[in-house]
């Protein structure tokens, strides 16, 4: 296949949990059709493995054609099935093509995959795949100039940039002289899911270690096995991204993808599901032992506090920071020291922390205003906003005017009630996955 030609394929109309072929050939653009409501249409095909067979999703219901209707009507016919969307992702390939006539095919794919719009989960789903083809974005000069790589400045170890774990990042490594490195902190054991994907005429090796660099890697891709799951033990690893052909010249665009492998039971019919899944796949919850995440419970200071270090990316502390009721190898004492030295957290003025305590609605505002570093003030919608005290009143308003947090149905806030794992939850994958607010880079 020609590194200039871009092939589209149709991902099928049985409605089955797999690409069909051709459009499950590497290097070709399999396409999923989505209805009117934006849900994937129920006829289509779509992959259990979406970060080992990317596809994208466009319109497939109800598609006008060029086909006339009969002579008396006038019109033209509307038709439904994948092979009414992929002609979508086509002609979006095509305006980029026009665009950028210098472009490699995957070049064009990378930029079809990384300007697509997110839908369902998180990051790439068995549903949507990496996204809905978005024709706006695809041709926008600005983007194109920025994604050709965001990560650009991390080829030394010390220059590492954090992976985003539960998600996928596209970059370019040139054939051999060129070196990417990633980093990201694993904070409890579990096995990982690691993929790349590239044009089948480059070639490139993905190597996982501890950051330390001793050991040897403890996982590795080549292009002979692109896709790996393996258990690692918690602590701070290292990736590197490297060209593996001294005879490839054309400019080397990959997609690498990690998640940490994590099943909840009991979250498969809970409104916050979505949510709470994107803070597992990030390694940021793991629920309790038998995989229950008890969605609708309260959840704990030390637990909130613990979640809101994780998904930040802090480091834990191996000392306390002065709370009476916090000593060292407590669960939970490194990353509330984290918390405290970061600025996140005061205590009580009594000196304690009171870890086993509920959080309310209120204090969680406060803390989560601190982490993204919100500009504090602003209107309270609620009809109990007077019920909200003083030292929380800003916070919670700040966290409302950037939609990170609602009231409940009744226009109420309930501050001093205490906050459920999924609301927090929620509120946590809102502003630290999906806006990457919150993250220490």
């Amino acid at each position: 296949m020609s590194i200039f030609a871009v092939v589209v394929a149709a991902a099928g109309n049985e409605e089955l949990p797999w690409l069909s072929t051709p459009a499950n050939i590497p290097g070709v653009i399999a396409v999923a059709a989505i209805d009117r409501t934006g849900r994937r249409a129920s006829f289509s095909n779509y992959s259990e493995q979406p970060l080992v067979e990317p596809f994208l999703t466009a319109p497939g219901v109800d598609v006008l054609t060029t086909v006339p209707t009969t002579v008396d009507e006038g019109g033209y016919m509307e038709g439904s099935g994948t092979s009414f969307s992929a002609p979508i992702v086509s002609g979006v390939a095509a305006l980029v093509r026009s665009m950028y006539p210098d472009y490699t095919a995957w070049q064009i794919i990378y930029m079809l995959l990384a300007t697509a719009d997110d839908r369902g989960d998180p990051g790439p789903d068995k549903e949507f795949g990496i996204g809905v083809v978005n024709a706006q974005r695809a041709v926008d000069p600005n983007i194109h100039l920025a994604l050709l790589d965001a990560y650009e400045g991390n080829d030394r170890p010390e220059f590492a940039k954090r992976f985003p774990l539960g998600r996928c990042v596209e970059a370019r490594v040139n054939p051999v002289e060129d070196l990417d490195w990633y980093r990201w902190q694993l904070y409890f054991k579990a096995p990982i899911q690691v993929s790349y994907s590239l044009p089948s005429d480059l070639r490139a090796q993905v190597r996982v270690e501890k950051a330390s660099g001793s050991g040897g890697p403890v996982l590795q891709l080549d292009p002979s096995r692109k896709a790996l799951t393996r258990e690692l033990p918690p602590g701070q690893y290292r990736i590197l991204v490297q060209g593996a052909d001294p005879e490839q010249a054309s400019l080397g665009l990959y997609r690498l993808c990690a998640k940490v492998v994590v099943k909840l039971t009991d979250i498969s019919r809970h409104w916050a599901k979505d949510s709470i899944q994107a803070l597992a796949d990030a390694g940021v919850v793991r629920g309790y032992p038998g995989g229950k995440f008890l969605p609708d419970q309260s959840m704990t200071r030390a637990e909130f506090v613990t979640l809101v270090s994780q998904a930040a990316g802090l480091q834990p502390l191996s000392y306390t920071v002065g709370f009476r009721d916090v000593k060292k190898g407590d669960w939970f004492s490194g990353h509330v020291a984290a918390a405290a030295k970061a600025g996140y957290i005061k205590g009580y003025k009594d000196g304690t922390f009171r870890p086993n305590q509920p959080i309310t609605r209120n204090e969680m505002s406060v803390v989560l205003a601190k982490v993204l570093k919100l500009s504090l003030g602003g209107s309270l919608p609620f009809k109990d906003k007077k019920q909200i005290p003083s030292w929380a009143a800003p916070s919670v308003a700040a966290l409302v005017q950037k939609g990170y947090v609602s009231g409940y149905p009744d226009k109420t806030f309930r501050g001093s009630g205490k906050a459920t794992r999924a609301e927090i939850a929620t509120v946590v994958n809102r502003a630290c996955l999906r806006d990457q607010v919150c993250v220490e880079n």
